[in-house]
C-alpha cells in the first residue's frame, strides 16, 4: 500500500492480483499478442484492459491495440468480459450409459492458473465456423466472454455460442 493505494509492485516475469471496483482480478503479467505473436505486457485495471511492449513511462499501447477492437454489437458491449482461455478439454458425450462417438464436446477453461476456473462448453453444432483442429489451439487465447448471453468472441470477430454442462 502507497498512501493507501494498493500499488502492485513486481518483477516483470510474476503476476499480480488485486481487485478493481468490478471484484474482477486486476493482473498484470507477459503474454504474446492475439493478433502479431509479439511479447507483450496484459494488464487489466479498474475494469479495463490494455496490452503494453513495456511497463512504464509513457505507457505507449502495443500497436495492434491502438484502435481496440470491441465486440461487433455495440449495445450488448458492456455484457462482455476480457478472459484468458487457460486450456480446452475434449470429450465425448454420454449416450445411454456409453459413450457417443458421434457427439463431440469441448470444455473451455477460462482464468488464470492457480484459481478455480470458470468452466463453459462448445459444441461442434453450435457455429459454422467450428473446426476440432481450431478449438484445439484456443489454449492460451484471449477473448471476450458474456456469462449473460452465454458468448465467446475473439478479437477478430469469430464467435461462438457457450452452453453450462446440463445444456449439452
Amino acid at each position: 500500500m502507497i498512501r493507501g493505494v494498493c500499488v502492485p509492485l513486481h518483477d516483470a516475469d510474476t503476476v499480480c492480483v488485486t481487485y478493481g471496483r468490478s471484484c474482477q482480478p486486476d493482473v498484470c503479467h507477459k503474454t504474446q499478442c492475439p493478433y502479431c505473436g509479439q511479447k507483450v505486457y496484459f494488464v487489466r485495471h479498474n475494469n479495463g484492459a490494455v496490452w503494453f511492449d513495456e511497463l512504464g513511462k509513457p505507457w505507449d499501447k502495443h500497436p495492434c491495440f491502438l484502435d481496440k477492437p470491441e465486440p461487433t454489437n455495440p449495445a450488448i458491449a458492456g455484457t462482455f468480459n476480457v478472459r484468458r482461455i487457460r486450456r480446452v478439454l475434449r470429450f465425448y458425450k454420454m449416450v445411454d450409459g456409453g459413450l457417443d462417438s458421434t457427439h463431440l464436446c469441448f470444455e473451455v477453461h477460462f482464468g488464470l492458473a492457480g484459481r478455480k476456473p470458470i468452466v463453459w462448453y462448445v459444441i461442434p453444432e453450435s457455429s459454422p465456423d467450428f473446426s476440432s483442429e481450431k478449438i484445439s489451439k484456443w489454449g492460451g487465447r484471449y477473448c471476450y466472454v458474456s456469462d449473460s448471453l452465454g458468448e465467446l468472441e475473439f478479437f477478430n470477430g469469430e464467435k461462438f455460442v457457450l452452453f453450462r454442462k446440463d445444456e449439452i
